[in-house]
């Protein structure tokens, strides 16, 4: 017998507690999947940027793209791919998308990610990034820039 793992169970509101296991930060969501989390990222976004399309790698699932379809924004994927000397992101910085999703693949880390999301950054676009490898002391997180 297997045991369902995963799922949507949408927004849910978390009070603050004391509790040494979870740290609660203000002016933070804490959601319950990462298909949630990116619906709650599209539509920050949305409130205050104009776009219309998202670059993010090609081994996001459909949980990952249909939120980003949902709020009405066209995908185009970055295609990655791996070889003996770890992940290779075969990013086109000339891509015209108005926001880019950056995140490891499964636990392997690359520096390309945060080398690719400074570039982008300066050419004025949204960066929104997961690092499971964490840069000095940051914490796994969602973001976006």
């Amino acid at each position: 017998m297997y045991k369902y793992i995963g799922g949507e169970f949408g927004r849910v509101r978390i009070e603050k507690t004391i509790d040494e296991k979870i740290v609660f930060c203000d002016n933070v969501k804490y959601l319950m999947s990462g298909r949630t989390a990116m619906h709650t990222i599209m539509k920050d976004i949305l409130a205050q940027n104009k776009i219309s399309s998202v670059y993010m790698p090609s081994y996001c699932s459909r949980s990952m793209i249909e939120p980003i379809h949902d709020c009405g924004l066209k995908t185009k994927f970055y295609p990655v791919n791996i070889d003996k000397t770890g992940i290779i992101y075969d990013y086109d910085f000339n891509n015209e998308c108005d926001c880019i999703i950056l995140m490891d693949y499964f636990g392997y880390c690359s520096e390309d990610l945060p080398n690719i999301a400074i570039a982008e950054r300066k050419n004025g676009k949204i960066i929104v990034g997961n690092r499971v490898c964490p840069i000095s002391a940051q914490a796994r997180c969602w973001q976006y820039m």
